[in-house]
């Protein structure tokens, strides 16, 4: 009833992390069944092959998203310049902001859509659980840690 893709294709860094054919899978085969989809902009542009790069770009591509099938868009913009701007897009849209966390942070998408997925299961509507999330992810980077000269890593 509730499913939440992240569509894992491209790492912060901008390292691609799946071939040139999984994007049109995730179109064909993944969208039309989930819920909510929640890539970030440069996953965002990856699927609907459009340039996403601030508010209006990503509000294009979260309706072209949803015309490939699936109910519910968050396109994730914690790499946009000064601020983490996430736009919800439900039939209506929605705009989280939270003030950027300087840094490197591994899983901060895969993180973000664990929480929204389990705030789904326990009954949020999505624009709720989006909410909820984001302050979630607030109070997340408050507990990272590096080890070493790497990423920053979730230590909750």
């Amino acid at each position: 009833r509730n499913v939440v893709v992240d569509p894992v294709m491209v790492s912060s860094s901008g390292t691609p992390l799946s071939d040139k054919g999984t994007a049109a899978a995730v179109r064909k085969k993944l969208l039309p069944l989930c819920t909510l989809v929640t890539p970030n902009i440069t996953e965002a542009g990856v699927l609907t092959g459009l340039p996403v790069r601030n508010r209006a770009e990503m509000e294009e591509a979260a309706l072209a998203l949803v015309d490939f099938g699936c109910k519910n868009v968050i396109i994730t913009g914690g790499h946009l310049d000064k601020i983490a701007l996430d736009v919800l897009y439900t039939g209506d849209f929605h705009y989280l902001r939270s003030r950027k966390t300087e840094g490197d942070y591994h899983g901060t998408g895969c993180f973000f859509s664990a929480a929204l997925t389990a705030l789904l299961a326990r009954g949020c509507a999505v624009p709720e659980a989006a909410r909820i999330a984001k302050k979630f992810m607030k109070k997340a980077f408050k507990t990272t840690f590096r080890p070493g000269e790497g990423m920053h890593l979730f230590g909750i």
